[in-house]
């Protein structure tokens, strides 16, 4: 069974999801070759930060184009278009993935957010969407965000999903995992634009 297919039944990523393939990114070029990780470098605190694009992300119903479409979106004049994920009409919200915690640096404290858009006809949003963050030393932080319905429309935002910090002396490191799910809701969802996850300082 595929990861996709348990998320309506486990309460996180089932089976330790592998990340993606994060070992040929140059932190002076700046982002993967096909440009969907985004990689950069802080000037205050010199730690590398991660911009994982949807097209990393495991969305439940996602192959399905009555469900999700995948419109292409420019970032930057100079780039070239990255996919996001938008909503068109779904009963549930399941979204999650990985990253190797290895490529991060030690000793810094990072969040981690989802970015998405929310657009103008906003509905189905009965209850708060959920999160669930999987740290590097193996914990777990759980979250509830605010009614989607309450936030700014029309821009992208970020709904944080914690924050965790990697000791230099720590030997063991796992993947960093995160889950968003809203599950409870009998209305069909719609208006919400899934761009990627945010690992930075």
């Amino acid at each position: 069974m595929k990861a996709i297919d348990c998320y309506m039944n486990c309460p996180i990523l089932p089976n330790r999801a592998k990340p993606q393939n994060t070992s040929n990114i140059d932190p002076n070029v700046g982002e993967l070759l096909d440009g969907q990780i985004r990689c950069w470098v802080d000037e205050r605190t010199k730690a590398k930060c991660f911009f994982l694009y949807a097209k990393n992300l495991h969305i439940l119903w996602s192959e399905d184009s009555s469900k999700w479409s995948r419109p292409q979106y420019k970032e930057f004049p100079s780039d070239q278009p990255i996919q996001v994920y938008e909503m068109a009409t779904v009963l549930s919200l399941a979204v999650g993935g990985s990253f190797d915690a290895t490529k991060l640096s030690r000793g810094i404290e990072y969040k981690v957010s989802v970015v998405v858009l929310l657009k103008k006809f906003l509905s189905g949003w009965e209850f708060p969407v959920q999160t669930i963050l999987v740290k590097p030393d193996g914990t777990k932080e759980n979250r509830s965000t605010e009614d989607l319905m309450e936030k700014p429309k029309r821009e992208w935002i970020q709904i944080q999903l914690g924050t965790f910090m990697i000791p230099e002396e720590m030997e063991s490191i796992t993947n960093l995992e995160f889950y968003v799910h809203e599950r409870k809701g009998i209305k069909l969802k719609m208006g919400l634009v899934i761009k990627g996850v945010e690992i930075s300082v």
